[in-house]
C-alpha cells in the first residue's frame, strides 16, 4: 500500500509528514523476504520527490543500510531499488559526503561487477557524482573502480555507458589516472564511440582521447590500437 502511495505526490507528502521515512528504514533494518526491497522502492519514490527527503533519509541513518541491501540482496528489484535510492541521494552534497564517509564507495565500484544490470546503471551514476567532486575522485581510484569503469564502458550501451564514460571523463581531470585508464583498455571503446551515432558521444571520446594523449607514455598505445 505504502508503494502505491508513493507514486503520487500527495501520498508523498503523507508519508513525509507522518515520519514515515525513518519507519521504513527501520525496516530496512529489520524486515525479512521482500520487505526491505519494498521499503527500498517506497526511499526511492521519497527520495526522487525533494531534497528534504534526500536530507531526511541521510539524517535517519539510511545510507548504510541501502548500500547493504545493494551489496547483499540476490533479488535484482531489491538491488535496483536500493542503487536507486542512493544515486537519488547522492545528488545531494549531504547524501554525497555520507556515502563517501561510510565507505560506500568500493561497494559500487563492486556492483559494477556483480550487480545485476540495473544496479550497474545506478552504481555507475553514483560513481559519476563522486567523480565530479575533487576531494572524493581519489577514493574511486583507491577503491580499484578505473578497471570495472573502463570495463562497464566497453561492454554497456545506454545509460550503463554512458555513466560510466562520465565518471572516467572526471577521473582523467587528475593525470595521474591517464596511465591506469589505458592499461585497464580504455583506448579501444573510446575509439568505437568515435563511430557512435550520438554526435555528443563522438565529441566526448575525442575529447577524452586528446585528455589521455597529453600523457606521453599513452601516445604509442593510442596510435598501436589504431587512434590515427
Amino acid at each position: 500500500a505504502l508503494l502505491n502511495l508513493s507514486n503520487a505526490s500527495q501520498g508523498r507528502s503523507a508519508i513525509r509528514d507522518a515520519e514515515g521515512i525513518g519507519l521504513l528504514i527501520a525496516v530496512l533494518a529489520s524486515g525479512k523476504g521482500d520487505v526491505p526491497c519494498l521499503a527500498a522502492g517506497v526511499l526511492q519514490s521519497l527520495a526522487n520527490d525533494s531534497v528534504q527527503n534526500k536530507v531526511s533519509i541521510v539524517d535517519s541513518g539510511g545510507i548504510k543500510l541501502l548500500i547493504n541491501l545493494a551489496l547483499t540482496s540476490s533479488q535484482a528489484l531489491a538491488q535496483e531499488n536500493a542503487s536507486g535510492t542512493l544515486r537519488s541521494v547522492c545528488t545531494s552534497s549531504q547524501g554525497l559526503k555520507k556515502l563517501v564517509d561510510v565507505g560506500g564507495v568500493k561497494p559500487m565500484v563492486t556492483l559494477l561487477t556483480d550487480g545485476f544490470a540495473s544496479a550497474i546503471i545506478n552504481a555507475s551514476a553514483v560513481l559519476w557524482k563522486v567523480a565530479e567532486n575533487g576531494r572524493y575522485r581519489a577514493q574511486i581510484v583507491k577503491q580499484g573502480g578505473i578497471d570495472p569503469l573502463v570495463r562497464v564502458l566497453g561492454n554497456s550501451a545506454g545509460e550503463a555507458q554512458e555513466n560510466a564514460f562520465g565518471a572516467l571523463c572526471n577521473l582523467a581531470l587528475d593525470g595521474n589516472n591517464h596511465v591506469p585508464m589505458v592499461k585497464a583498455g580504455g583506448i579501444v571503446p573510446l575509439l568505437r564511440l568515435l563511430a557512435s551515432p550520438v554526435l555528443e558521444m563522438q565529441q566526448k571520446a575525442s575529447a577524452m582521447l586528446w585528455t589521455l594523449a597529453t600523457t606521453g607514455a599513452n601516445r604509442g598505445p593510442i596510435v598501436d590500437s589504431g587512434g590515427l
